[in-house]
């Protein structure tokens, strides 16, 4: 089982989750050879790049948009 390094700066938090939800943490963490702490802490970054890359994406597409909008300008006018 892959257990994560501990360092000096790691925190010990106690959190209340409903059953349900530990028996899928728990399941997830067996297919992944995982313990249910790096299971949560996996989960945890991934959902903090996805949320990167979404942001990411929304600036780049927000730029594609403003070009958009500056040549519908230019041609109206």
């Amino acid at each position: 089982m892959i257990t994560p390094e501990k360092t000096a700066e790691d925190i010990s938090a106690h959190i209340r989750i409903p059953v349900e939800l530990r028996d899928k943490i728990k399941t997830r963490a067996k297919m992944n050879k995982r313990t249910m702490n790096a299971e949560i802490v996996a989960l945890i970054e991934r959902g903090f790049l996805d949320e990167v890359a979404a942001i990411c994406e929304l600036k780049e597409l927000s730029g594609h948009l403003a070009m958009v909008l500056s040549r519908i300008d230019e041609t109206m006018r």
